[in-house]
């Protein structure tokens, strides 16, 4: 956590402690708090530096009003996951939470820091044993069903991908044996090869056109639904999918550019006379 406004919560301060009695009543009618930057604006403090020192109360399950004063208040961060969006948080310190630490170690001596750590621990609450857990790990858990997801997607799309370019050539092949007759006329009427070239692949081009028109409010719709499994989330923008279209469009003329140039080539005499 950052302080933005304010301090830290720390022993020097008594109030700054939660303190209950056997029966978990409080046995103090006020108590420092932190507060996150979200809960000063909720609290009606457009500058988080004037909620500093001002109270407000909360009520336990007894009816008790407890007065909270606030010491400082922290940046805005996300504690809850990316499923849930960042919510007003207030931060006391309670000494029957001293149950879990995070402690950033670096690369080296790993097994030594953590025996360190075991000790100090040992030495501070020595009724709870230690359990150890790398936060990478953590993390690596939560994203663990989003990665798969992601790493599946990629498989389909590389094995959908030589599939869609084997049916492209397998249509341009039997399309390019259709039109030999009008492009032996179109040849016989003195139209340059480029010019035909262009025709057949804009013909041969305008199913792959269809099917970017189809595929793509499809996949706004997927894509939407995919984002919003999360709460803080990157915008959709069609440039993503024009850009999308424009590729398909340039490889599809790719590849029927071929066909379409052999078929232009050929000797008008031999279309006609087959035809």
């Amino acid at each position: 956590m950052t302080i933005k406004d304010g301090r830290m919560l720390g022993l020097e301060h008594p109030a700054d402690t939660w303190l209950e009695d056997e029966g978990g009543i409080p046995s103090m009618q006020s108590v420092n708090v932190l507060i996150n930057e979200l809960a000063a604006r909720r609290l009606g403090f457009e500058d988080s530096g004037d909620a500093l020192g001002k109270t407000f109360h909360q009520v336990n399950g007894d009816a008790v009003f407890l007065e909270h004063r606030v010491a400082g208040v922290v940046s805005d961060a996300n504690f809850l996951g990316f499923f849930n969006d960042i919510k007003p948080i207030i931060f006391i310190r309670d000494p029957e939470s001293f149950r879990l630490a995070s402690v950033r170690i670096s690369g080296e001596a790993i097994p030594v820091t953590l025996n360190e750590i075991e000790k100090v621990w040992m030495r501070i609450i020595p009724a709870y044993p230690i359990q150890r857990q790398f936060l990478s790990a953590v993390f690596d858990d939560v994203f663990r069903i989003f990665t798969g997801i992601n790493a599946a997607l990629a498989v389909f799309a590389v094995l959908a991908l030589p599939v869609a370019l084997i049916g492209l050539f397998g249509l341009t092949a039997f399309m390019a044996e259709q039109p030999s007759k009008e492009v032996g006329i179109c040849k016989v009427m003195a139209a340059s090869v480029s010019r035909i070239v262009r025709l057949l692949i804009w013909q041969f081009s305008r199913p792959v056109l269809v099917a970017i028109l189809l595929a793509s409010p499809l996949g706004w719709l997927a894509a939407g639904a995919y984002l919003d499994f999360f709460a803080e989330r990157v915008g959709l923008s069609p440039v993503f999918f024009i850009s999308a279209g424009a590729i398909a469009l340039l490889v599809a003329a790719l590849a029927v550019s071929f066909p379409a140039i052999r078929v232009a080539r050929d000797n008008p005499v031999h279309a006609l006379r087959y035809e």
